[in-house]
């Protein structure tokens, strides 16, 4: 009986022992049939034993099968992973054996159909807005081919989408290495570093881009704003003007133009710079004038160029407080200018507040000068709605 059952065991062994090497070859049947339900059920196993599992082409085998389970409709939920399991197991045929016989079948053509295979399914969580699952697709695209520029563009579109900054960040600045002809990575990179608050690495990205597309407005306009809130205002005035020359009517460049002569004017007044301010001044009013011109609706431009009017009219009227009341002849006088900036103010303060009814800036400031005016109605009406009444 021992002996018996030692012949059964040793024979048991030898048939577990035979199944695997079986097992490949009737993968290998089941694949070339179609059915890759039994072609996976006999591969698995075969790539964890001993004896198929350094065999390459065992893992060349497991490949074929799983990026067909990929593209098969009946099949697919076997695996939602399927491609990648297949990327896998194409590298690990090669890697056990550089120089089999699949090695440039995997190369030549299953590598390259598993490319087109990956990034379209990359494309297609992209657009279910399946960011994090379409990236680590592209980046298989980019392992099998890393100078795949569409794909890298993919990635660093998708990383951003995703909010994976790190990965973003390589992906464009590996663009930008590649020297890929597209100023939108440049904008894309800098609008990065802008959210990452580190302004530096935004403006050199801005910067290189201005290089080698010294024509773009986009990075044009990046630029001139760092400039303006890096209180660069010569060079940020010289660049909107080459702006102009070239888009006359972007009331966007006008707008920016207007509001930094109207800072240099405020300047100028708190220094005392009489003529640099009037100067100041009269280029402001004419640059916001211009882009109400060119966009009546244009809130920003309607509120700054009539708060820069009452603002004026505001330091005058502190000046006229200040004259003896026995003067009454100067401070009539001063009255007169004062109104006069006052009604310049009106109409646009007016226009602000008929674009944006609960603006609290617009009410405030037409609330007083109504007050100045006299127009002690208007005043309280503004107070009014100011308290949401």
């Amino acid at each position: 009986m021992k002996r018996s059952a030692f012949f059964i065991i040793t024979v048991m062994v030898s048939m577990a022992a035979y199944a695997q090497p079986s097992n490949v070859v009737s993968a290998w049947n089941y694949l070339k049939a179609g059915e890759l339900d039994k072609a996976k059920e006999m591969i698995d196993p075969a790539i964890n034993h001993d004896k198929t599992k350094t065999w390459a082409k065992t893992w060349y085998y497991r490949g074929l099968i799983y990026q067909s389970i990929s593209g098969s409709k009946q099949f697919k939920q076997l695996d939602p992973n399927a491609l990648t399991v297949a990327y896998e197991s194409y590298k690990k045929s090669i890697e056990l054996d550089p120089k089999s016989d699949y090695v440039d079948d995997i190369n030549k053509i299953q590598m390259k159909r598993l490319m087109l295979q990956l990034f379209s399914a990359g494309i297609e969580l992209f657009n279910n807005k399946k960011f994090d699952e379409a990236l680590n697709y592209f980046s298989v695209v980019l392992a099998i081919d890393p100078n795949d520029t569409v794909a890298v563009l993919n990635s660093a579109v998708t990383a951003t989408r995703a909010n994976n900054n790190a990965k973003a960040k390589e992906y464009y600045n590996r663009l930008i290495d590649m020297k890929y002809n597209d100023s939108k990575i440049y904008n894309s990179l800098a609008n990065i570093y802008l959210m990452e608050k580190d302004t530096a690495k935004s403006f050199e990205t801005i910067q290189k881009g201005r290089k080698q597309f010294p024509n773009d407005n986009d990075l044009l306009s990046k630029e001139l704003f760092y400039l303006i809130s890096a209180n660069k205002t010569n060079e940020a005035i010289d660049g909107l003007n080459t702006i102009l020359a070239k888009e006359p009517k972007n009331s966007t460049m006008w707008f920016a133009l207007g509001n930094v002569y109207d800072k240099l004017s405020s300047d100028d007044f708190k220094s005392n710079k009489t003529a640099d301010h009037d100067a100041h001044f009269a280029k402001a009013e004419e640059a916001y004038k211009k882009a109400i011109e060119i966009k009546a609706d244009y809130f920003e431009a309607n509120f700054n160029l009539g708060a820069m009017y009452y603002n004026l009219a505001a330091d005058m009227i502190k000046k006229a407080n200040d004259i003896d009341a026995i003067k009454l002849k100067e401070y009539n006088e001063a009255k007169a200018k004062f109104e006069i900036q006052l009604k310049n103010a009106r109409p646009y303060l007016e226009k602000a507040l008929e674009l944006q009814p609960k603006d609290e800036g617009a009410l405030s400031s037409l609330r007083q000068l109504y007050a100045h005016l006299g127009e002690t109605d208007k005043s309280n009406e503004m107070k009014k709605r100011m308290e949401g009444k």
